[in-house]
């Protein structure tokens, strides 16, 4: 996974476009498998992996960015308040002001190499 922190002032005012429909593993319930409605919003910590497409778009009250990738997983994290605390070098309050959208290619997007092959995980990020 490309560990991609994002910035914004008020995670709760931030949500994550482009997921809508699609499934996901929930790390925080045994990895059930479950079904994304609407945008994604953060009011507690949050640890998932989606089935994504290409592109998602990051809304916070500062800016508007587009992610462009080409995996199919993406993992959304966030370690809310509880597990802040347990993070070294995280200050506690970190968790307010910071979200991850990680392009990946994890679960049902693995990539296998054998020796001498390689894979390119790549990411384009714009401000609209």
């Amino acid at each position: 996974a490309l560990h991609t922190y994002f910035p914004t002032s008020d995670i709760s005012a931030t949500r994550v476009q482009g997921f809508n429909g699609l499934t996901y593993a929930d790390a925080l319930d045994n990895w059930v498998e479950k079904t994304q409605h609407g945008d994604i919003r953060f009011s507690a910590e949050t640890d998932r992996v989606y089935c994504a497409g290409p592109l998602q778009t990051l809304v916070t009250p500062e800016q508007t960015l587009t992610l462009n990738c080409n995996s199919a997983s993406a993992i959304v994290w966030n370690p809310w308040v509880e597990k802040s605390k347990r993070l070294s070098q995280f200050p506690q309050d970190a968790w307010q002001r910071m979200f991850c959208v990680e392009s990946a290619n994890a679960l049902h997007d693995c990539v296998t190499l054998q020796p001498n092959e390689s894979h390119h995980l790549l990411l384009k990020v714009e401000q609209r």
